[in-house]
């Protein structure tokens, strides 16, 4: 049994069944584990919802870290600021659940994740430009512990 702890490294006392007693120095370190899965992003080709094969590996080079950790998982569907915002928020929304439907078939449980649409309105990059559009087309991946 271990007790709640603060961060930093402990010695661990350890008594066998004989009773013999020794210390393991430095023997336990309690660190915030970060996932290198926290927070992952995607991106789409204009008017498109389909994973391109960069956005498939981004989510493969990812995909252990998403079938092992028990948390939960956000996707966020986002658009750039061309069309209406009904089209953008559902443009949005299908963006999420294709990246939802990747992770599903990779092996992570479906209750776990997620989906939402921003829609055009939480943009990477403000402008009207084409590079400013391209980062504006987007999903992205949060993995809580």
């Amino acid at each position: 049994m271990i007790p709640s702890l603060d961060l930093g490294t402990y010695d661990v006392r350890v008594t066998n069944g004989d009773g013999e007693r020794t210390t393991l120095r430095q023997g336990l370190t309690v660190k915030v584990l970060e996932l290198p899965c926290k927070f992952a992003q995607v991106h789409f080709s204009f008017d498109d919802h389909g994973l391109n094969s960069s956005a498939r590996g981004t989510l493969d080079s990812h995909m252990g870290c998403y079938q092992s950790d028990a948390g939960q998982i956000s996707i966020a569907g986002h658009a750039d600021e061309r069309g209406t915002i009904d089209y953008n928020l559902a443009l949005g929304q299908r963006r999420a659940d294709t990246v939802r439907s990747h992770l599903k078939a990779g092996g992570v449980s479906d209750s776990r994740i997620k989906t939402t649409s921003n829609g055009e309105e939480r943009p990477a990059e403000n402008g009207h430009t084409e590079m400013a559009w391209a980062k504006n087309r987007r999903a992205e991946l949060t993995a809580a512990q």
